[in-house]
């Protein structure tokens, strides 16, 4: 419930895929979910904020391969205004 009651206090989080990144998103914050070689479709958070990269977007099954630019653009979109 702590980590719940943190994230609705943030604007927006990344998370890789762990326990912490689903209770993050069941707080409502934008979460944006890095994935290495599981399968994100799968088992990324369910919450209608939720958005998720795939290293397999990237040519790889790493999750240290997704590009930056990518991650902080995505970032940037989930941001509020």
């Amino acid at each position: 419930l702590y980590t719940i009651a943190i994230g609705r206090k943030l604007k927006a989080v990344i998370s890789n895929d762990s326990g912490a990144g689903h209770l993050l998103a069941a707080s409502g914050v934008p979460i944006l979910s890095l994935f290495g070689h599981t399968k994100a479709e799968k088992v990324h958070p369910f919450s209608t904020s939720s958005h998720y990269l795939k290293a397999q977007d990237f040519g790889s099954n790493k999750i240290e391969d997704l590009k930056e630019e990518e991650v902080l653009k995505k970032l940037d979109q989930l941001l509020p205004d």
